[in-house]
């Protein structure tokens, strides 16, 4: 029982040392005075967990496909259905201890860094001593992708840690051969997989860890079998039913990408805890496979071997992308195989000299990640702030920037915008037209005239324009920036906000005396949310 209140005592103090370097790393970086536009897909990740949130707040008032595509009219970025729902779930409970802002989303983010970071130092330090542990602990945490995911709103981090508690259960089945551990390496994996697509890659660890260890026997074994029903029953009716809206984001036929992707993430596979840790993990490899006797710290790295082999192989497959943050899951076992490897480099050292250069070994580590990209702002959450000071009753608000740009003035204006008597209409759906990823664009109006018509004609009052080059790409947005700078009668500036790249204004547009039919915007729910 005191080792039980020791190690609690432990977890909860690295947790917190962790939660608070997180909190002062996103300070740092300024995202609690930004706005959710450093990915696309940041909007539409707080948008789905806002509607999960609304949607039991206003007494699951009945169909929730219905309620979604209501919702998706207001507020125009929901995508449950290009997504699971797990993580999304995680964030209405949260909205409803805190109540919902888009800085709460982002704690969320540094509690689960927090959490990841910790629970790989909580296996370090029983494994070394706490002095490696909370080492471990800020490697973790330092990790590019970890940290940057702690700077958004993004899927990285949840599946992160969800992979990391999969390996550690499935390292415990290794070593105990009991359903309980078989059981939660199911459980860990389902919550992954419903968070994201790539948490899939759980899958091949079973089998990986047979052709690994040679242990055949067991495939005689139930509790070897217990993950996959479990798993299938949680996971496949869903992904079963969206898989076509999930494909349609896929960027290259399944064959061909591997060609590009085994190379392009051969490359950013280093930058996850830098060269000197991705050596050292190398190293924490061989011992592992060199091991023969069965014993917690052999258990581990074969778990952690297989996640690592099953993620890369995974994300080199699928065709979603090549992006560093896709490896983020591999970050606790890279970190966990890189202490194996220094440990047995130093198994013949004194004890002091061993502390020493453990530490000295995870400080190189911390020194080689250093890729850090700069946090972005598009102002968004200013225009917003000036369309509520103003008090205006046109409920419709237009918004051209990039697609990051449109989801976060989206998910600014649903903060703030409690009772859902706003619309935003994004300027990729209205004024041009394209894909999923925003591909085969084309824009809706040749001129700037044509293109101010039919705003006002729609009855238009707020009009939102980003003037950073990668909005201005986009010619719909070249023309709104165009008729905001030609004196048009009857827009207004209400007000210019600097953003990261240029400045985003903020216009009103006066209808008085025009008739207007609105019937288009209030229209513009796809005709299904998931499905064929």
């Amino acid at each position: 029982m005191r080792s039980l209140r020791s190690g609690t005592a432990q977890f909860f103090a690295l947790f917190s040392a962790s939660l608070l370097l997180a909190v002062a790393g996103q300070w740092f970086t300024g995202v609690y005075q930004n706005d959710l536009s450093q990915w696309p897909d940041e909007g539409c990740h707080y948008i789905n967990g806002l509607l999960v949130h609304d949607y039991v707040a206003d007494g699951l008032p009945g169909n929730p496909l219905q309620y979604a595509l209501q919702y998706y009219v207001h507020y125009p970025r929901v995508t449950i259905g290009h997504w699971p729902p797990f993580f999304y779930l995680i964030q209405a409970a949260l909205y409803f201890l805190t109540g919902p802002s888009t800085h709460v989303a982002l704690l969320l983010q540094a509690i689960l860094g927090a959490m990841t970071a910790t629970t790989v130092g909580c296996v370090v330090g029983r494994l070394g001593g706490w002095s490696p542990g909370l080492l471990a602990t800020i490697t973790t945490l330092a990790a590019p992708e970890i940290f940057v995911g702690t700077q958004s709103v993004m899927l990285d981090v949840p599946i992160t840690l969800l992979s990391c508690l999969a390996m550690l259960a499935w390292a415990r089945f290794l070593l105990e051969e009991t359903w309980p551990w078989s059981f939660a390496f199911a459980a860990a994996a389902a919550a992954a997989i419903m968070t994201k697509g790539n948490g899939i890659f759980l899958a091949l660890v079973p089998p990986l860890s047979l052709a690994v260890t040679g242990r055949l026997r067991l495939l005689l074994n139930w509790r070897f079998w217990l993950p996959a029903p479990v798993v299938a029953m949680m996971t496949l009716p869903w992904y079963l039913v969206t898989y076509k809206t999930t494909a349609n984001a896929f960027i290259d036929t399944w064959g061909h990408f591997v060609i590009e992707a085994v190379p392009g993430y051969g490359r950013l596979l280093p930058e996850q805890i830098g060269l000197v840790g991705l050596l050292f993990a190398m190293l924490g490899t061989l011992r592992v496979l060199l091991d023969r006797e069965w014993y917690w710290r052999r258990a581990l790295g074969i778990s952690a071997v297989c996640v690592l082999v099953a993620g890369f192989a995974f994300t080199c497959v699928v065709p979603a992308g090549i992006e560093s943050r896709y490896l983020a899951p591999l970050v606790p076992a890279l970190v966990i195989l890189s202490y194996l490897g220094i440990e047995w480099l130093l198994r013949s050292q004194a004890s002091m000299t061993r502390t020493v250069v453990l530490g000295m070994s995870f400080l190189a580590i911390l020194a080689a990640e250093s890729s850090f990209p700069e946090t972005t702002s598009r102002a968004m959450n200013a225009a917003s702030n000036g369309i509520f000071a103003a008090n205006g009753n046109n409920p419709f608000i237009l918004v051209g920037s990039t697609g990051a740009g449109e989801g976060a003035l989206t998910a600014e204006i649903a903060t703030q915008d409690r009772k859902r008597q706003k619309y935003v209409v994004r300027g990729f759906a209205t004024l041009g037209s394209g894909d999923f990823m925003g591909t085969d664009y084309l824009p809706r109006f040749e001129t700037s005239g044509d293109e101010a018509r039919w705003i006002e004609e729609r009855g238009i009052g707020w009009v939102v324009v980003d003037t950073s080059p990668s909005s201005l790409v986009w010619k719909h947005n070249a023309l709104l920036l165009e008729i905001a700078q030609s004196g048009r009668q009857g827009w207004s500036l209400v007000g210019r906000f600097p953003n990261s790249k240029g400045e985003t204004l903020l216009y009103s547009v006066s209808l008085t005396g025009k008739a207007v039919d609105s019937t288009e915007l209030l229209s513009t729910a796809p005709a299904r949310m998931v499905g064929w």
